[in-house]
């Protein structure tokens, strides 16, 4: 399951698992370069990952677990298919993020095959103008299914930080996810000296 990958990741001895599971991740300015402890603490060598015997198999499920304590979280909008805008406190995980909807906590966990991105609605709501609000959406491929959610703010500049903001860090948490499944590997650049044309190949 994907739960057992993501357990690999953020559960393991690695410096990085440590800290997503302890929500010790403060979200960076856009541009600014990760803290150089957790980039060398991520290039460990393999043999210090616990050993899977057996196949593995994922799920590409939207309800498993969310994992670790919450690593941000926030007010927003959540704008909904029967044109109903509330307002909900969203909480993001190393593995996904829920919030309250009609009374109900929806937890939905995240996987390679979602995105996130800026959008605008074509029309308005209406009881609401949809142009107050600074919108971006969550779409899962594989359930078909999109979640629209709207910053507002009485500076425009600032919600469209918020926003920003918010998107960044919810692709982070994909790409932690996307990362978990990859089974530990190593690449040399180094020749074989057995094989001449290994001499002259490059690495990009």
């Amino acid at each position: 399951m994907v739960s057992d990958a993501l357990c690999r990741c953020i559960c393991g001895t690695n410096r990085l698992g440590e800290q997503l599971e302890k929500g010790d991740w403060t979200p960076r300015a856009p541009g600014a370069a990760p803290p150089a402890d957790v980039v060398e603490e991520a290039d460990e060598p393999p043999d210090m990952f616990p050993q899977v015997a057996g196949r593995l198999c994922y799920s590409m499920l939207a309800d498993q677990q969310l994992r670790g304590v919450p690593i941000r979280e926030g007010e927003l909008w959540h704008l909904s298919t029967e044109e109903k805008v509330d307002p909900i406190h969203l909480v993001l995980h190393v593995n996904g993020f829920c919030f309250e909807a009609d009374g109900q906590e929806l937890s939905i966990s995240l996987s390679p095959f979602t995105l996130v991105r800026n959008c605008k609605f074509q029309s308005t709501y209406p009881s609401l103008n949809i142009s107050d609000f600074k919108i971006f959406k969550v779409s899962l491929f594989a359930q078909g299914a999109c979640y629209y959610f709207g910053v507002k703010a009485d500076d425009e500049r600032q919600a469209e930080e918020e926003r920003s903001r918010w998107v960044l860090d919810i692709s982070r948490a994909m790409r932690l996810v996307t990362q978990s499944l990859f089974p530990p590997f190593r690449i040399s650049c180094d020749p074989v000296h057995s094989v001449d044309v290994t001499q002259r190949r490059l690495m990009a």
